[in-house]
């Protein structure tokens, strides 16, 4: 994983990020995403296990998931090519998707809750740990 070494992080960005991964759960709202869905994800990650990524993929009504081998986090540094074709492929079949509508009132409650959402976050975090001992959504893994 020579290219990810090159590209690290600085540490104001890893607090950041760390800020975010424990504020920021939205499991319990993945089964809303309406948007077509391509989880890329290193089958070598070590700070994001590929399980997580089924997870996510498993909670997205039709999300495609692969999990590309020899590769860790930053998965189209690490294997550009394989990454570019996946990608490719990906846009293809989705090139005449047409974008769900959007209400206004979906317009409006991101405007306001975007404001709160370092908070809610917080709380779904809690919640969404309680639901995720209960259950565990299957996850269609393809390996790459």
């Amino acid at each position: 994983m020579p290219a990810f070494g090159r590209h690290r992080a600085p540490l104001w960005a890893v607090g950041w990020q760390t800020l975010a991964v424990s504020c920021f759960a939205r499991a319990g709202s993945l089964d809303r995403v309406r948007a077509p869905t391509l989880v890329l994800h290193g089958g070598e990650d070590l700070m994001s296990p590929p399980a997580n990524a089924e997870l996510l993929a498993g909670g997205i009504p039709g999300a495609e998931l692969h999990i590309v081998s020899g590769a860790g986090h930053a998965v189209p540094l690490e294997r550009p090519a394989l990454s570019a074709r996946l990608l490719l492929a990906w846009v293809a079949r989705h090139a005449q998707t047409q974008p769900p509508s959007t209400t206004k009132r979906d317009a409006l409650t991101e405007r306001v809750t975007r404001s709160l959402s370092l908070h809610a976050g917080a709380l779904r975090n809690v919640r969404a740990l309680r639901a995720s001992s209960a259950r565990r959504p299957p996850g269609r893994a393809r390996r790459s």
